[in-house]
């Protein structure tokens, strides 16, 4: 199996467990074939982050940058100090779960989120062959909680 064909299988099996917009009509447009596109794709992503309250990326590093000025990317990999700072500012954006089912729904979300960005990648024709990784754990993860879910209903 093709990692396209496998992502495409996990699009059609978490579009079974997740419905909301406007992520379920983007995937039922691209399990149909209808809307590959980048653009589209990065759109329902940004959404997704925004709902989560996560900053998107660029915004998040715009957002480093400034709370560390004069610190450059590999900097961060050689002092350890810094690299804990940084990473503890990211894990204060990270939403925040009340309850069971508000984990739930977050969980959900952030798979919906991670397909939507694979889907980013996937379109992309220069990407690098080490993107397949990538997008190869966002099915593995999608996947597990449609297998998680169909265990629990099960139940």
């Amino acid at each position: 199996m093709t990692t396209g064909q496998l992502f495409n299988s996990a699009i059609d099996a978490f579009r079974e467990i997740y419905n909301e917009e406007p992520w379920a009509s983007w995937a039922a447009a691209w399990s149909a074939g209808q809307d590959r596109t980048a653009v589209t794709a990065e759109s329902v992503a940004r959404g997704l982050d925004h709902v989560l309250g996560w900053k998107p990326p660029d915004e998040a590093w715009r957002e480093m940058v400034k709370r560390f000025p004069v610190t450059k990317l590999e900097d961060f990999d050689e002092d350890p100090d810094l690299k804990e700072e940084a990473v503890q500012i990211e894990l204060s954006s990270l939403p925040r779960a009340a309850d069971e089912k508000g984990t739930a729904a977050m969980i959900l979300r952030m798979a919906a989120c991670n397909l939507a960005r694979s889907a980013v990648i996937f379109s992309n024709p220069d990407r690098e062959p080490s993107t397949e990784e990538t997008i190869i754990l966002a099915v593995r993860c999608a996947l597990a909680i449609v297998r998680k879910v169909a265990t629990t209903v099960a139940r």
